[in-house]
């Protein structure tokens, strides 16, 4: 009836909290890509960050984890793909929607215009409190910064930037073809709460 959501585990989404009070548990940041060094090729992919948990009536929705990094698992052979941030817990009846996960980075060094880079996707905020309450907003860095979509970059190939999880667009860098992430929905409020707006990408 009462108490606090657990948090997730490898990729794991947080916990429901209790029925009447309580805060949903945060999800699990995403498990990174593993690359052959000598071929390129995929081992395992990343895999997305866990959703924030489920609030109770009264309580605050988990926040989400973010996406798995195979920008960092650097390949430098073949296309590199980050994992998708998770999405917010929503709110019970009061309470503010938990933040959306960010999606991570993906970078390749192979020279070949074969070879993409696409960065994962930001989570969407979760839901504000039916009664009262904002909705979620992208993920926060420990800096304050907001950040949505993965950073992708490639050397001569495609870089995608991820889609932005609230009002931020994912970023893209190449010397062959860059393109911007579009930016993802926020979280939704109802009644006397506030909406989290999104944005186009840049």
């Amino acid at each position: 009836m009462i108490g606090d959501g657990g948090s997730g585990a490898l990729g794991g989404s947080g916990g429901r909290a209790g029925f009447l009070l309580g805060n949903g548990g945060a999800g699990a940041r995403g498990l990174d890509a593993a690359y052959d060094l000598a071929t390129g090729a995929l081992i395992s992919a990343a895999t997305s960050g866990g959703n924030g948990g489920n609030a109770g009536l009264f309580g605050r929705g988990g926040n989400a984890g973010r996406g798995g990094n195979s920008g960092w698992a650097f390949t430098e052979l073949g296309d590199a793909i980050g994992g998708h941030g998770g999405d917010g817990g929503p709110a019970g009846l009061f309470g503010k929607g938990g933040m959306g996960g960010w999606g991570n980075d993906a970078t390749t060094a192979d020279p070949s215009i074969t070879a993409n880079a696409t960065g994962g996707a930001g989570g969407n905020g979760g839901r504000g409190g039916i009664l009262w309450g904002s909705g979620g907003s992208a993920y926060m860095d420990p800096a304050g910064v907001y950040v949505g979509g993965g950073f992708a970059y490639s050397v001569n190939g495609i870089a995608t930037g991820g889609y932005g999880g609230d009002a931020t667009a994912g970023t893209a860098s190449t010397s062959g073809t860059a393109k911007s992430g579009k930016a993802g929905t926020g979280g939704s409020s109802r009644t006397t709460g506030r909406t989290k707006r999104s944005a186009n990408g840049a």
